[in-house]
């Protein structure tokens, strides 16, 4: 956390990044995620997209990297590959949470995808209810035309 501080450099985020995999315990990681993402700048947004997609990690750390990279700028749709490459329930919730959040066309149409076709029938009530608080017209057609087909 010293070496974020408001003086913080990138060169000092370097520092913290490369030491990220020898820190000592949960605490000094969670630190150190919050210090990167607080500082931001692409390569720190860069690092927390590979920290989030990185299987070897635990799961509160790559729910954390993931909305700390999409709230950084990372694209939409390397998000959307966020969700597409895991089978981890917690992430993919993550992953479905920046996509509402973002309420770009094309995390709406993945939010879409999901509650009609995701393999996973929590993942697509969860979708389903994630699009279920959107006033897009689109959102409300679909929504009816899902509940429609299902009858």
């Amino acid at each position: 956390r010293g070496l974020g501080g408001e003086y913080a450099t990138g060169e000092d985020m370097k520092i913290i990044r490369d030491a990220y995999p020898k820190l000592p315990g949960q605490k000094s990681e969670e630190a150190a995620v919050s210090v990167i993402a607080n500082f931001g700048g692409s390569e720190n947004v860069r690092w927390l997209l590979a920290l989030a997609k990185d299987s070897d990690q635990p799961v509160a750390t790559r729910r954390r990297a993931v909305t700390h990279a999409y709230r950084g700028g990372t694209p939409v749709a390397e998000i959307i590959k966020v969700y597409d490459e895991t089978t981890d329930t917690q992430l993919k919730d993550a992953v479905m949470s920046a996509l509402v959040e973002s309420g770009e066309k094309a995390a709406t149409d993945k939010l879409m995808q999901i509650a009609r076709m995701d393999e996973s029938a929590q993942m697509r009530r969860k979708a389903i209810s994630m699009l279920g608080r959107s006033s897009d017209e689109r959102v409300k057609r679909f929504l009816e035309g899902l509940a429609t087909s299902s009858r």
